[in-house]
Parts: structure tokens; C-alpha cells; sequence
């Protein structure tokens, strides 16, 4: 294998698996990979086991290295998700806030503009009596599915005296 020849075709597959275990955090291959392409790129014509003696230091402490970035990686992680956590439970207070102001506006309509009259199986909605005398009665009953259907829409005519 000629190494001169090939030299930009092993860079180009060195640089291409650092990309991938760069975006899959896998730190500890990478150390090995590093002294496989110190050895075979940079220093062709010395003999490999004085450059492995020269960074075998990095074999050596390759695991207090992972650990260390283990350890880094889970406070960063831990980190994100109490912000993650924060937030959620934010949403959920600001979702029951806008909720509970929104029911009692419901509410507030209800008692102040609508009557309520329950038969056996419908139910009518009225406009109490407001804007010139006028009401507007929706008569709706409830399907056998559980399902609200409008079936009259009443506008009796203004009454005047």
C-alpha cells in the first residue's frame, strides 16, 4: 500500500468516522483513532511503537477521560431536563390559570345572558331577556350518543307595547 498515494483517501475516511462519532458522543473510540492516524498519517517513516509509546499516556487514562466526560454529559443532561421540568410545570399552572378565568367567564355568561330549561331528554338555551325585549331560544336535545344536536333555532318577533 502506497501511503504517499493514498494519503488524502485516508484522511478523508479519518475525518469522515471522527464526524460520526462526533455526532454519536462516543468519545472513548476516538482516542484510539487518534493514535491509529498519528501513527499512520503524520509519521509514516518512524517505527509505530515509539509513537505509541509517545501517547500511550492517552491509552492509560482513557477511562478517567470518559468518566470525566460521562460525568460532564449527565450534569449538562440533568441540567436540561430540570429546565425541561420548570417549564412543563409552568405551562400546566399557566394552562389551569387561563382555564379557571376562562370557566368563569363561561359562567359569568351563563348566569347573566342565558335560562337554562331541562326536560326529559333536551335542553333549551335561552337569551334572557335583554335588547329589546327579543329572545333567541335554541332548542337542542341530547342524541343517543351523548351528542349535543341543535335542532331549532327561534327568534320570536318583537314585542311591543
Amino acid at each position: 500500500m502506497n501511503l504517499k498515494c493514498d494519503k488524502n483517501k485516508i484522511k478523508k475516511l479519518f475525518i469522515l468516522i471522527l464526524m460520526i462519532l462526533l455526532m454519536s458522543f462516543n468519545f472513548l473510540l476516538l482516542i484510539p483513532l487518534f493514535i491509529v492516524y498519528k501513527i499512520v498519517i503524520f509519521k509514516p517513516t518512524k517505527k509505530p511503537l515509539k509513537i505509541l509509546a509517545k501517547y500511550s499516556f492517552l491509552i492509560v487514562f482513557s477511562p478517567v477521560i470518559f468518566i470525566l466526560w460521562w460525568l460532564i454529559l449527565m450534569c449538562i443532561s440533568l441540567f436540561i431536563i430540570s429546565i425541561n421540568l420548570i417549564l412543563i410545570i409552568n405551562l400546566i399552572l399557566i394552562a389551569y390559570l387561563y382555564f379557571a378565568f376562562f370557566d368563569k367567564v363561561i359562567i359569568f355568561i351563563v348566569k347573566n345572558f342565558l335560562t337554562i330549561e331541562r326536560y326529559f331528554n333536551r335542553t333549551i338555551f335561552s337569551l334572557k331577556k335583554w335588547l329589546d325585549n327579543s329572545y333567541l331560544i335554541i332548542v337542542s336535545k341530547i342524541n343517543q350518543n351523548n351528542k349535543l344536536t341543535i335542532n331549532k333555532v327561534i327568534a320570536p318577533p318583537k314585542l311591543s307595547i
